[in-house]
């Protein structure tokens, strides 16, 4: 096998333990919490789960050119360029 291959076993094996891991801390958080208080589910306690960041970039007429400019070459040149500090 590669590194590569045993890196992603290694991490497979990771992921599966917690979310085991997690399946159980979730159930005891319920079954300790307050009437009021909010349900735990599983990603609460898996550092495996994704977080979503909630940044979206809007696609408009604006960002379109600007990949365009940052993707595409300048008129007489080879390579695409980008705006000083971008």
């Amino acid at each position: 096998m590669t590194l590569r291959q045993l890196l992603w076993m290694a991490e497979g094996q990771g992921r599966e333990r917690w979310a085991h891991t997690s399946l159980i801390a979730a159930i005891l958080a319920n079954s300790n919490r307050t009437r009021n208080g909010r349900a735990f589910k599983p990603d609460d306690f898996n550092p495996y789960a994704g977080k979503h960041s909630g940044d979206v970039i809007e696609i408009d007429k604006d960002t379109i050119n600007l990949m365009k400019q940052a993707f595409t070459p300048a008129p007489g040149s080879s390579s695409p360029t980008l705006a000083p500090g971008k």
